[in-house]
């Protein structure tokens, strides 16, 4: 149900049971209406473990676009990380996963779409930059640091990227 508030804003609500999946802090979206679409400039869905931050559309048909980014909680990223070390290309300064991706279907079928280019081109040049690393450090028999603390290793990191 759509209902629009005295300010303009518009307010989204369901009858959703969220007693059986995660829950979502409220949410509180500016729309405007424009050719069939249901257009905003900032949406942030969050729970206790992510939150998703974008804008976009939704068409009075049911059709979702709405290209935004995924941040994992720290504690969460974390665990994947230990899984999947080479997803730590994907941590944000604060520690939490950082993953863009596209919103997009038609309701029921609404899919959520990582940026696989995106992905793909990051874990590459992490991956690059520590096997680089390694070999100039068995090179010159330098002690074993991480990427960023050793200087050639942080130069081709910003070059590669």
């Amino acid at each position: 149900t759509l209902t629009r508030l005295p300010d303009g804003r518009v307010l989204a609500t369901g009858g959703i049971d969220w007693s059986t999946d995660t829950t979502l802090a409220p949410i509180d979206v500016s729309m405007q209406v424009e050719d069939g679409w249901l257009r905003f400039d900032e949406l942030r869905v969050r729970s206790e473990t992510f939150q998703l931050v974008g804008a976009g559309r939704v068409g009075l048909d049911g059709t979702v676009h709405i290209p935004a980014t995924l941040h994992i909680d720290p504690t969460l990223s974390g665990a994947i990380i230990s899984s999947v070390r080479e997803l730590r290309a994907l941590t944000n300064a604060d520690g939490e996963i950082e993953l863009p991706v596209t919103v997009q279907g038609r309701v029921p079928r609404v899919a959520v779409l990582p940026d696989l280019n995106y992905v793909a081109s990051k874990v590459v040049v992490t991956t690059a930059v520590d096997v680089l690393g390694g070999l100039l450090k068995q090179k010159d028999g330098a002690e074993e640091r991480p990427a960023e603390d050793n200087l050639l290793g942080g130069v081709l990191q910003r070059m590669l990227e």
